[in-house]
């Protein structure tokens, strides 16, 4: 966001429902137990304050650390490309540090926005830079940006029913096609066989498109993961902002 500071383009408030959202159970927050989810959290860090999370180290085989959950690669590129964060180059050191962590936190995000405003030039909404930098968070620039053109202002819903529309298209045009080859190779009659092949062509101009279409979907639409974290963090932004609304 030229013009803007770091915390004016990703302010602090999404900062903390990202790291709400990265440490509460998913399933509590989808299913409409907020409060409860957030609550454990509140109480996690009351008792323990900047011991919390400090130790945390995740078991899905990326072994993400800290109350950010980086992976050690994510964070010693953040390193790199930021010199003038002053980041600590111990990764370990810096993900039990929670200044470090948030900072790093700040970067990353506004990072993957401006990479999504590179490669989805066309589709960039400025207003969603937080929710482009936070899908890219969990699912990657690339798959993003891919989102972002390919399907516009609903480049963050899930895509499983097209998929699965299109796939049965793919797999009736393709069975089709199959048995009009066969037809025509049996055919002797040179009328019947032009009829079958006209046939035949329309059908696989329709798979042709139809393959061409599943290709976007599958390689564009985001994985039904990151449009489950997405839909964790606008319920906990949610949250948040119906307690402010509740203490005026």
């Amino acid at each position: 966001m030229p013009g803007e500071t770091i915390t004016q383009a990703v302010p602090p408030a999404f900062i903390k429902s990202l790291v709400y959202a990265e440490h509460s159970d998913t399933t509590a927050i989808l299913s409409g137990n907020a409060q409860g989810a957030l609550d454990q959290m509140n109480i996690l860090l009351a008792l323990n304050g900047t011991d919390t999370y400090k130790y945390s180290v995740s078991n899905d085989g990326y072994a993400s650390r800290g109350i950010a959950q980086f992976v050690k690669s994510t964070y010693e590129s953040l390193v790199q490309r930021h010199p003038e964060a002053f980041l600590n180059t111990d990764y370990v050191a810096a993900m039990q540090d929670h200044v470090t962590s948030i900072k790093a936190m700040y970067l990353l995000l506004d990072d993957y926005a401006g990479d999504v405003r590179i490669k989805a030039n066309q589709g960039f909404v400025a207003s969603r830079v937080f929710d482009y930098g936070a899908a890219s968070y969990n699912g990657g620039v690339t798959r993003v940006a891919n989102a972002v053109l390919a399907f516009g202002d609903t480049w963050n819903q899930d895509k499983s029913a097209e998929i699965n529309a299109v796939q049965a298209q793919v797999n009736s045009l393709t069975y089709d096609v199959k048995n009009l080859k066969a037809k025509i190779k049996k055919t002797s009659d040179k009328k019947t066989k032009a009829s079958l092949q006209s046939e035949l062509a329309s059908n696989e101009s329709q798979l042709a498109s139809s393959s061409a279409q599943l290709s976007i979907f599958k390689s564009s639409a985001l994985k039904n993961a990151t449009v489950n974290y997405l839909a964790k963090i606008y319920k906990v932004i949610q949250y948040f902002n119906d307690q402010q609304l509740a203490m005026k």
